[in-house]
């Protein structure tokens, strides 16, 4: 699997995402030096201990099912994870220096929940769906009156794995309260994490974005302890609407 171990190794040791140089200069390289040659004794010796030390600690084991065909495109979620992975570890508010005679095992312990911290702080762990995915918890006025077409949204049957469902009826019936509502539901069982609403026009989608800025907290469970939900309005102009927002809401402007 020499393909698959260029991909690999291209992936680990890249720098903040970028590879290394080609694979020709590598093999260039290779070809100058014995490999026990490429670093001295005493590295050789650090490396080993660092690979053991790691293996032990998280329980690492071999990739199973990775071949010449499939490697490559592993290796590009690799090179984003340790990407990922060097930025996170490299805040130093939750990583600082810890002394040399601190135990691996207590260092490991003390790394895993500074993690925690990071990651939950950059807004990289996903938030726990509303455990009470309600009409009335997520359009409290079209609860005092369901249309049809929202009642229906809270009594279907979910089944256990991914699902589709197709909306239709008059303008102003509820249709994006009752998708809201399944998808509510859909979060609270597992089966989702977020929303992603493709609507036709800029115009439309400005619309949106202002109406689930009110909605969307109410989608995941109550936590004091948790960030806030992002709502992101993403087409080309999203600039230029959040900068009219501002403007609208001064009235000195």
């Amino acid at each position: 699997m020499r393909g698959g171990e260029s991909s690999l190794r291209s992936a680990v040791a890249g720098h903040h995402g970028r590879p290394p140089p080609r694979e020709d200069n590598y093999a260039a390289a290779k070809n100058a030096l014995r490999e026990s040659e490429w670093l001295d004794p005493p590295c050789l010796v650090a490396a080993q201990f660092a690979f053991d030390a790691l293996k032990r600690l998280t329980g690492a084991r071999p990739a199973a099912g990775l071949d010449a065909d499939n490697t490559p495109l592993f290796s590009w979620r690799l090179a984003g994870l340790i990407t990922l992975a060097d930025w996170v570890g490299s805040d130093a508010n939750f990583f600082g220096p810890a002394s040399i005679e601190t135990p691996l095992e207590d260092y490991w312990r003390e790394a895993r929940s500074a993690a925690g911290r990071a990651l939950c702080a950059k807004g990289l762990t996903p938030l726990s769906g509303a455990p009470s995915a309600t009409l009335e918890r997520i359009a409290p006025r079209a609860a005092a009156s369901p249309r049809p077409m929202q009642r229906l949204a809270g009594e279907l049957s979910l089944g256990p794995g991914p699902q589709l469902f197709l909306i239709e009826d008059a303008t102003g019936s509820g249709k994006s309260e009752a998708a809201l509502l399944l998808a509510a539901r859909l979060m609270a069982g597992g089966l989702g994490e977020g929303l992603y609403f493709a609507l036709p026009t800029m115009a439309t989608a400005n619309a949106m974005h202002g109406r689930l800025s009110g909605i969307a907290p109410q989608l995941f469970a109550d936590d004091p302890n948790a960030r806030l939900p992002s709502v992101i309005l993403s087409h080309g102009k999203a600039q230029v609407a959040a900068a009219l927002a501002r403007l609208g809401g001064d009235p000195q402007r």
